[in-house]
């Protein structure tokens, strides 16, 4: 019996406490304009697979907050990689 109202008891503060949390915490930070690399493993222009990925992020750029697409080209395995890392770093 004691148990059993214990845990009612702590259920509810937790209840209590999700239902208040975002009073706390909250900070006022600017949205920044997302940049997005498109780093693919081929070429734009074939009307492809890549393509169609391409135009989506081009509609992503006009429906949400997206300051730049860059997108990068691989033709080599090799390339793949540091392109990614280069993509990631630049920001």
């Amino acid at each position: 019996m004691m148990q059993k109202r214990f845990i009612q008891v702590v259920v509810i503060g937790l209840l209590v406490g999700l239902l208040f949390s975002p009073l706390f915490g909250t900070k006022n930070v600017e949205a920044r304009a997302q940049k997005i690399a498109y780093v693919i493993t081929g070429t734009l222009g074939d009307k492809g697979f890549f393509d169609s990925g391409y135009a989506g992020l081009q509609k992503a750029k006009d429906d949400y907050d997206v300051s730049r697409i860059k997108s990068v080209e691989s033709f080599n395995a090799v390339d793949w990689e540091p392109n990614l890392r280069n993509s990631a770093q630049a920001g």
